[in-house]
């Protein structure tokens, strides 16, 4: 009999355990659920479908709470700007303004403190050279440095692999690596704007 009934208290505490696991598993789900467009009704959102190959994302939150994502597509960085609210891309950066034409793949991306933000690029200039380049879009997807960018740079040879923090007054800290995918140097910077430019 004692042999049953310890045999029941295990099976008790299984059934117990597995009960709390999925408890568990159905409130991270709950805290987790989909917002776009509603909570009703939830699902992914496109934002890009060319039926070329996009690479090179990222993502940032805007100063005013919505969010922008930048990717390459033939050459080119995009950038385009989607509602927090519903997910819907936002009509005035125009299906994804290009940020800079050129052999080039986004690499990092900060937010402004004008609903903007910076994109910062790798360009091939080829006989192994490469350079930083940043650009900046304001609120409506509109680009601040002119075709091209500002090439924030400058040493020589590869410089690429680049990482950017916000400097909280509407700036950017940036560093890269000077040689190419494993740098033997590594540098960084900061950047103020003024007046369109850094």
């Amino acid at each position: 009999m004692k042999f049953f009934k310890k045999r029941f208290q295990i099976f008790t505490y299984f059934l117990v355990a597995l009960l709390m696991v999925f408890a568990s598993s159905q409130i991270v789900q709950a805290a987790t659920q989909g917002l776009w467009p509603n909570s009703t009704s939830p699902s992914d959102i496109v934002v890009a479908n060319s039926g070329g190959n996009e690479t090179g994302q990222f993502i940032a939150q805007a100063s005013d709470g919505d969010y922008i994502i930048t990717y390459a597509l033939t050459g080119r960085a995009y950038a385009q700007k989607f509602s927090a609210t519903d997910g819907s891309a936002l009509a005035t950066w125009n299906g994804g303004f290009p940020a800079i034409a050129g052999n080039v793949i986004p690499s990092a991306i900060v937010a402004d403190a004008g609903g903007g933000a910076y994109i910062a690029m790798n360009v091939n200039l080829g006989g192994g050279n490469c350079d930083v380049l940043v650009q900046r879009m304001d609120a409506t997807g509109t680009p601040q440095f002119g075709v091209g960018g500002i090439n924030v740079t400058t040493g020589s040879g590869c410089e690429a692999y680049m990482d950017m923090l916000p400097d909280g007054t509407g700036g950017f800290y940036i560093v890269w690596g000077n040689g190419g995918y494993m740098a033997p140097k590594l540098i960084g910077s900061r950047f103020r704007v003024k007046k369109n430019r850094c």
